[in-house]
This record gives C-alpha cells, sequence and structure tokens, in this order.
C-alpha cells in the first residue's frame, strides 16, 4: 500500500503549497497595483490647469470652467478639455 501512484491532483500536500502560492501572488499584484493607481488618480493643481497639464482627476476650482472632451492620439482615448470659464448656474 506504500508504494501505490497517487496523482498529484489528490494530493493535499499540492493543493495546500499551491493555494499558499495563488495567495501570495495574489497578495502582492493588489499592493501593486494599489501603489500604481494611487500614483495615476491623484489631484491636479491650479498650477496643472494654468500650464496645460492633463491629468486624470483635475483639481476642484474646474466646476467654474466649461469642460468638454477630445480624442487623444497619445493616449489612444478620449481625455477632459477644460475650456473658458462659466457661471456656476
Amino acid at each position: 500500500m506504500a508504494n501505490e501512484n497517487v496523482s498529484v491532483w489528490t494530493s493535499i500536500p499540492f493543493w495546500r503549497r499551491s493555494a499558499a502560492w495563488v495567495t501570495g501572488f495574489a497578495t502582492i499584484l493588489l499592493i501593486w497595483l494599489t501603489f500604481d493607481t494611487l500614483g495615476q488618480i491623484t489631484m491636479g493643481t491650479d498650477a496643472d490647469l494654468k500650464n496645460g497639464v492633463t491629468k486624470r482627476v483635475p483639481g476642484p476650482t474646474v466646476i467654474n470652467y466649461k469642460i468638454g472632451y477630445e480624442m487623444s492620439k497619445k493616449r489612444g482615448h478620449e481625455v477632459p478639455t477644460i475650456g473658458e470659464k462659466q457661471p456656476f448656474f
């Protein structure tokens, strides 16, 4: 009985090690994606607005400006454009 050919798919240690590796890899991936996303969604400033720097999240002062969307060949999708100043209501 000790020399039985047991499939690796029915081995409990195999699945235990596999679960540990998958969990570790997923944890590292999620941590990396979190820090990557934080850098990409930082809010812009008034200086960025004046210098024409486009950020994914513009500063809060753009609420008083006309906002449109134009296709950007550099980014490959539409990006917001900040136009002239508009009345609030």
